[in-house]
């Protein structure tokens, strides 16, 4: 259901990496593809690691926290936000 609930969020970041402004589209869609992939190759790992060392209950708490990252960092993103007020 995690999976499902975020599944929106991907096409939203490399549309919005293709899309800036200063950067070609290209090279922020391939920095946006290497951290996903590092991430997807790194992140189990990671977790297992953290559940098998403490319990599976504070590793999914690291994907909720980080979950509640992603909200604040695509407030703080929106180029709506930048925009002068008038």
């Amino acid at each position: 259901m995690v999976g499902l609930g975020l599944s929106i969020v991907i096409p939203l970041v490399y549309g919005a990496a293709g899309n800036t402004p200063g950067i070609p589209g290209g090279r922020g869609v391939a920095s946006v593809a290497t951290i996903d992939y590092t991430g997807f190759l790194a992140g189990p790992a990671a977790l297992g690691w953290v559940a098998e060392a403490t319990l599976l209950r504070i590793a999914m708490l690291i994907v909720v926290m980080l979950s509640g990252v992603v909200v604040v960092a695509a407030d703080q993103a929106n180029p709506r936000r930048r925009l002068p007020a008038g």
